[in-house]
C-alpha cells in the first residue's frame, strides 16, 4: 500500500514546484529515507519511450514534510498530475548508475536474512512484492548554460519483502531448492560402483508363470 500522502495545489510546495522557480541547494550530504515506498521500478534498465535503455531508475513517494525539506534543499522533488479530487502526489526520482566510480548496493531482505543482489540479476528487484524500503541516496549537482539542478543517485537500498503466511509458517527451516539436491552429472559419472561379493553359489530362481499349465516331456 504506498504511504505517500496526498498533497494539494494550494500547498507551498506545490505553488513553489509549479511556478519553476529554482531552489539553491543547501547541503551536499546524502539523505536517508526510511521505510518508504517505491514505484515504477526499472532496476532492470529497461528501454521505453520513457526511459533510455540500459538506464535504472525508480521513484520515492514522499509524504508532506520529507518532500517539503527535500526540495528547499534543492531536490529535484516532482509531483504526479492531480487526480479527480484535485490531490498530487510527491515523489523523488533516483536512478541507480552503475557505470559510475561507486556502485550502488541493491538488498533484498527476507525475514532475517539479505541478500546483495548483483547488476546481471537486478530485474529480480522489479518483480517482488515490497513491504517497504531504506534509501540512501547521494546528491548531484549539475550546472549548464540552459540552468542548474539536482539529482538523486541511489548509494544503497533495502528491499523488505513483504511476508506471506507460508513464509511464515516455515521461516525457521532451512531453505533447500531442489536443484541443490540433485547430483551434478560430473559427480555421478565419477562415482565407483560398491563392490559386491557373495559367499557360496547364487540362489537358481525357478521361473513363475501364474495361471499357466507347464507339461514335461
Amino acid at each position: 500500500m504506498s504511504t505517500a500522502l496526498a498533497v494539494r495545489p494550494s500547498h507551498i510546495l506545490a505553488e513553489r514546484i509549479n511556478s519553476g522557480v529554482p531552489v539553491k541547494p543547501t547541503s551536499t550530504e546524502p539523505v536517508f529515507l526510511k521505510n518508504v515506498q517505491i514505484r515504477w521500478r526499472n532496476f532492470e534498465g529497461r528501454g521505453s519511450a520513457y526511459n533510455a535503455d540500459g538506464k535504472r531508475n525508480f521513484v520515492v513517494e514522499l509524504d508532506e514534510e520529507t518532500a517539503v525539506k527535500l526540495y528547499e534543499g534543492g531536490w529535484n522533488v516532482k509531483l504526479s498530475k492531480p487526480n479527480d479530487e484535485g490531490e498530487q502526489s510527491a515523489f523523488l526520482p533516483v536512478e541507480a548508475n552503475y557505470g559510475g566510480r561507486t556502485m550502488p548496493e541493491v538488498f533484498l531482505v527476507h525475514g532475517k536474512s539479505k541478500e546483495l543482489i548483483p547488476e546481471d540479476l537486478l530485474h529480480i528487484v522489479d518483480g517482488v512484492e515490497i513491504a517497504h524500503c531504506n534509501v540512501y541516496i547521494r546528491p548531484y549537482d549539475w550546472k549548464m548554460a540552459r540552468g542548474s539542478g539536482r539529482k538523486a543517485y541511489l548509494h544503497t537500498i533495502a528491499v523488505v519483502i513483504q511476508p506471506n503466511p507460508v513464509h511464515l509458517m516455515y521461516q525457521d527451516l532451512e531453505e533447500v531448492t531442489a536443484v541443490e539436491q540433485i547430483p551434478k552429472e560430473s559427480e555421478v559419472e565419477n562415482q565407483t560402483p560398491p563392490e559386491v561379493s557373495y559367499d557360496g553359489e547364487l540362489p537358481v530362481l525357478e521361473p513363475y508363470y501364474p495361471d499357466v499349465e507347464i507339461i514335461e516331456d
